[in-house]
């Protein structure tokens, strides 16, 4: 799909079904937790990918960030269970966050003041699990000024900061 994104071109058939998104389908919806080096081994693999590193700095930055806030941010989400998060799990989703912020340096700077303080207690790898549990749900209070001010002022008004983010969101609706 992230390649789809940055180089297919995409043809919609707009007197076509409509594409349904939700969890009816049991063969593709699973509510069991999977350990972090399964369910995000797909990372480490497309990260590594010639097409990848090949793609601009930028590009590379606008995927990676939405892989921090869609898959490692909902991987803590997911598993509010601070019994899940064993000391090997931590450290899976550290090397993943790791990995993600090499393939993009400074993807970091264009998260709010909220994902900024959930990344930075992934990385640590001393946090508690009830700590990450509580700064993935602080992060979703959207509309508090820490989900929307980047801890780097001068990304305040980037394409892919959430005061952008947001905005468009609420026009879209």
């Amino acid at each position: 799909m992230t390649r789809l994104w940055f180089e297919g071109r995409i043809v919609f058939d707009r007197t076509g079904p409509a594409y349904r998104i939700g969890e009816d389908a049991q063969d593709r919806v699973t509510y069991a937790p999977r350990p972090i080096a399964t369910e995000l081994r797909f990372l480490r693999h497309l990260l590594a990918l010639p097409w990848f590193e090949n793609l601009s700095l930028e590009r590379r930055r606008s995927a990676c960030v939405k892989f921090v806030r869609i898959h490692l941010f909902g991987a803590v989400h997911n598993r509010p269970d601070p019994s899940f998060w064993t000391e090997k799990e931590r450290r899976s989703l550290a090397k993943v966050a790791r990995k993600l912020l090499i393939a993009a340096p400074g993807a970091e700077s264009v998260l709010s003041l909220a994902d900024r303080r959930l990344l930075d207690a992934i990385l640590a790898p001393d946090t508690e699990p009830a700590t990450l549990i509580g700064l993935a749900r602080a992060r979703r209070r959207h509309g508090r000024p820490n989900t929307l001010i980047t801890r780097d002022l001068a990304q305040l008004l980037a394409t892919e900061a959430p005061l952008r983010l947001m905005a468009a969101s609420v026009l879209l609706r």
